[in-house]
């Protein structure tokens, strides 16, 4: 019976040291929320707003038109993609920072006929408080994060 327990205690354990308090979890899924709304929508500000400040100063060095180019969204209906579905696959902390890995469903037209997988990496770097939000591609790139920030293996 104490071999049992323990393996439960253990397991428990286990599974709450990589995953987020209730206060932690509100936040993320508010603030996915809110980076789902703003990319369907097409609002710009929005979205580069809950975009991590690293992208957005990484683009912004490039000159306006590559950061119009990353940034410039569509809805749907004008031939932009809608995101939906979103599923947190990973999260990994130290410190105060803490990453979460999600998919996203992306439809590429009002007809669903073109869909493809979206990987996004949500960023805190206070404890969960405050959420942010990097594609997959910029999270790698070593120009605007180098690998001891990131703390997921893509």
């Amino acid at each position: 019976f104490h071999a049992v327990k323990f393996n439960y205690i253990f397991l428990v354990l286990l599974l709450t040291a990589c995953s987020l308090n209730s206060t932690q979890e509100a936040a993320l899924n508010n603030a996915v929320i809110n980076y789902v709304d703003a990319h369907n929508k097409g609002a710009v500000m929005e979205y580069v707003s809950i975009a991590h400040p690293k992208v957005v100063a990484y683009y912004n060095s490039l000159g306006e038109d590559e950061f119009k180019d990353k940034f410039e969204l569509f809805s749907q209906v004008e031939g932009g993609d809608f995101i939906q579905d979103g599923t947190v696959w990973e999260i990994e902390s130290q410190g105060k920072s803490i990453h979460a890995k999600y998919t996203f469903l992306s439809i590429g037209d009002i007809n669903g006929l073109r869909s493809s997988e979206l990987e996004i990496i949500a960023i805190s770097e206070d404890n969960g408080l405050s959420w942010f939000f990097v594609d997959a591609p910029d999270y790698r790139n070593e120009k605007i994060f180098d690998n001891d920030f990131r703390l997921l293996e893509l």
